[in-house]
């Protein structure tokens, strides 16, 4: 996998969480929503958006569905998330 230069991206004129939870529907629609119904309903709480299968494909079988919740952390380079962020995510299903 290429390394992601994420200087260019926080660079991007908005905020980097907002751009972020738009790269992640982004990718997921143009490489899955065909595969099936692809939804982003505002104040749905811990998910941004979510892809109900109607056909099989990388992601799974036809029946599955899943839901996304994109969280942006700005961190120093190759620092991972501390416990107080991931208990957020983890609360956030």
């Amino acid at each position: 996998m290429s390394h992601l230069d994420w200087s260019k991206f926080e660079n991007l004129s908005g905020a980097a969480d907002v751009n972020f939870e738009k790269l992640c529907r982004s990718l997921i629609r143009r490489h899955y929503g065909q595969y099936g119904s692809f939804k982003e309903l505002a104040n749905q709480a811990g998910v941004e958006f979510h892809l109900k299968l109607d056909q099989d494909c990388a992601l799974g079988g036809s029946t599955r569905w899943y839901g996304w919740q994109c969280k942006w952390y700005d961190l120093p380079r190759a620092r991972a998330i501390g416990t107080t962020r991931k208990d957020k995510i983890v609360d956030g299903l």
